[in-house]
């Protein structure tokens, strides 16, 4: 279940994404918004396995069966940082609040050139906290991707932002993997979403919101190898234009002895899990990974 997403076509993320840059261009972000209200109601009737997948995390992280309402609050939270993400990244940033809260820790390893990574998750919107580290903190940033995912998606946020669309750091083998060593070295932050599972990806199954769910052991064992501290990262949507950046040191450096690999490695990602879990709490709607997450 946790690699569904693979075969998922990228119809909320594309599609979507494409139409409202045309529209946000065209009328604005308030004109915008009234016609996500039809379009939530469309992806919702036409997606019985997202409808199936938002019901089934919503009972978890409210503690009990989600109606009509809540799901289509569900759809539409994504949405609307869908639309918000085009305004960012065409610049378009007047009348957004940010709040942030615990940058400190990650700015004083910055200005000391320490290299550090931040562990991200499809919660709220990391293209917030993708923008606040280029424009406002001036941190050096990269994030990680794979180079055969999301190409389309790639190539509009490039067209929209070549500056934060420099940010993307493709990694597939060992070279990619010198280049990263590379980046830290010279005191980038680098930051990956790490709550996806890849073909390639040994997984953990770890407890998350009462319930068994198998994530990547990957990121965890990079950060091991890699040596360097260790942040979460989420950028919260909250309603209106208000948006919360949390940063939280998960780690200043995770060890993982070989005599115990995989306890260690599941210790460390139970960690990761339960920073999720408790943003998650905090706004519910945030979390955007619509398909069966859990284990049955």
């Amino acid at each position: 279940m946790s690699q569904a997403w693979l075969r998922q076509p990228e119809r909320g993320s594309v599609g979507l994404l494409r139409f409202a840059a045309w529209l946000a261009h065209h009328a604005g972000r308030n004109a915008t918004r009234l016609l996500l209200y039809p379009i939530t109601v469309y992806y919702i009737l036409t997606s019985p396995a997202g409808r199936g997948a938002s019901r089934d995390y919503l009972a978890r992280v409210l503690a009990e069966p989600p109606g009509w309402r809540q799901i289509f609050r569900h759809f539409f939270c994504f949405a609307q940082t869908i639309l918000d993400r085009v305004l960012l990244l065409a610049g378009r940033t007047d009348g957004f609040e940010l709040a942030v809260f615990d940058r400190d820790g990650l700015l004083e390893r910055a200005r000391r050139g320490q290299g550090c990574l931040l562990l991200g998750a499809h919660l709220g919107s990391f293209d917030m906290l993708r923008l606040l580290a280029v424009e406002q903190a001036g941190l050096k940033l990269k994030i990680l991707m794979r180079p055969d995912h999301n190409q389309m998606i790639t190539s509009l946020l490039a067209a929209l932002n070549p500056a934060v669309a420099a940010t993307l750091q493709p990694i597939a083998g060992p070279a990619d993997m010198l280049r990263l060593r590379e980046l830290l070295a010279a005191g980038y932050v680098v930051g990956l979403l790490a709550d996806r599972a890849t073909p390639e990806d040994r997984l953990v199954t770890v407890d998350f919101l009462g319930g068994q769910a198998a994530l990547p052991a990957t990121p965890i064992q990079l950060a091991s190898r890699l040596g360097v501290p260790v942040f979460t990262c989420v950028g919260l949507y909250l309603g209106g234009r208000r948006y919360e950046a949390h940063f939280d040191l998960l780690a200043e450096q995770i060890v993982i002895p070989r005599s115990a690999a995989m306890d260690a490695t599941r210790l460390w990602v139970e960690r990761y899990a339960a920073q999720l879990a408790r943003y998650l709490k905090l706004a519910p709607y945030n979390w955007f990974n619509f398909y069966l997450f859990w284990q049955a």
